[in-house]
């Protein structure tokens, strides 16, 4: 997933860029490009589970396709 800038004048770039720069260029925010549904019956799945493993599922949803 690509990151975009608040003021839309920085170039887009991934993850690991947008949270170690931690401001664009441009000084607006890094924000995703989209942002993930998360369907009803997957979002209850977490009622109750510990906060590591809802953070592990929607930070992967952020990194598609980057393995640990």
């Amino acid at each position: 997933m690509r990151f975009h800038s608040t003021n839309y004048s920085a170039p887009k770039t991934d993850f690991f860029t947008a949270v170690l720069t931690g401001q664009a260029p441009d000084r607006g925010l890094y924000m995703p490009e989209r942002i993930p549904l998360i369907d009803k019956a997957e979002f209850r799945k977490f009622s109750g589970a510990p906060y590591y493993e809802a953070a592990d599922f929607v930070l992967r949803m952020f990194l598609d396709g980057i393995n640990r």
